[in-house]
């Protein structure tokens, strides 16, 4: 058995499309914080705050993501290691060793 994207199989499509799916799934969160509200009130804050606190949160991953589709366009480097790839081209070394330390925690 091997990881995926170990074979190379896994194209620029599939990324871009794994980056717009995964940023329109959290939407179901609201649901699930409407429904259990205890009060209007309630539900009137999770209504505002959820989405802009997911739109901050969101917005830049969503941003290196598509940054790392682009900045390795045309290289033959596992794309689920884009990220780090770039990062240990661009950054100092301190910064990629704590992005590539945060990314193994998770």
């Amino acid at each position: 058995m091997t990881l995926p994207g170990n074979k190379g199989d896994f194209t620029n499509t599939y990324w871009t499309t794994a980056i717009l799916v995964s940023t329109f799934s959290f939407w179901p969160n609201n649901w699930i914080a409407a429904a259990g509200a205890k009060s209007p009130d309630a539900l009137r804050k999770s209504a505002s705050l959820l989405p802009s606190f997911y739109l901050l949160s969101m917005f830049p991953m969503i941003i290196v993501g598509f940054l790392c589709i682009i900045g390795l366009k045309g290289e033959t480097v596992p794309m689920d290691q884009a990220g780090l790839i770039l990062a240990m081209k661009y950054v100092p070394w301190p910064i990629a060793g704590l992005l590539g330390a945060g990314t193994r925690a998770f």
